[in-house]
């Protein structure tokens, strides 16, 4: 609740991805060991990050 209240309030001052968008449990294959991510992993973080530094450019 209160990342969400901050997430409103400051939107404009800073980019939030929450991290249960990039690796979720059905993703094990994207993991060394079911919490670091591995090659394919990093690559998922890469595109997630990439979407949002474009998103945050463009407003």
């Amino acid at each position: 609740m209160c990342m969400k209240k901050l997430k409103d309030e400051e939107k404009n001052l800073f980019g939030y991805i929450d991290g249960d968008s990039l690796i979720n449990l059905s993703e094990l294959e994207m993991t060394v060991d079911g919490v670091h991510p591995n090659d394919i992993g990093h690559k998922k973080y890469a595109e997630i990050i990439e979407w949002k530094i474009i998103e945050l450019l463009s407003d």
